[in-house]
């Protein structure tokens, strides 16, 4: 199956790679606990709060 990312950023929201790559793997984390039993398409996000955390 190909990977899917899509990307959504505050305009005001300052980021570096880093920070991207942290997030799309805690997408892809999340992603592996997808119930998706008819579709098989699993679906994960990942999100970074004001403070600077990332769920």
């Amino acid at each position: 199956m190909e990977d899917k990312i899509n990307l959504h950023l505050n305009s005001k929201c300052k980021t570096n790679e880093n920070l991207i790559e942290k997030l799309i793997n805690g997408a892809k984390k999340a992603s592996s606990f997808s119930y998706s039993p008819y579709s098989k398409f699993a679906v994960g996000s990942s999100l970074l709060i004001d403070q600077g955390d990332i769920f």
